[in-house]
């Protein structure tokens, strides 16, 4: 199993620490029967993990990460010129 050791964000207000996160990734997709079971799950998942990240995190790290995630789906966002 890897292990990656990720540096916490400080706290805001010193009597309020942040809570250290452990996120394993180690069981496999559930089968569903149709399209938007796997949605609804795929879209809970990355809700559990966007917040655990966003909590956590140094702001500078989690907009870091949010960059490099979006720079490694940008043919998603490409937008072709129709005026070529």
């Amino acid at each position: 199993m890897k292990t990656f050791l990720i540096s916490k964000a400080q706290p805001i207000i010193k009597d309020e620490p942040i809570e250290d996160v452990e996120i394993k990734i180690n069981s496999e997709v559930e089968t569903f029967d149709d399209f938007k079971e796997y949605q609804k799950f795929y879209e809970g998942q990355a809700l559990y993990l966007a917040d655990a990240l966003q909590y956590s995190l140094p702001c500078g790290t989690f907009h870091a990460l949010l960059i490099e995630m979006l720079k490694r789906k940008e043919n998603l966002l490409a937008v072709r010129d129709i005026r070529d």
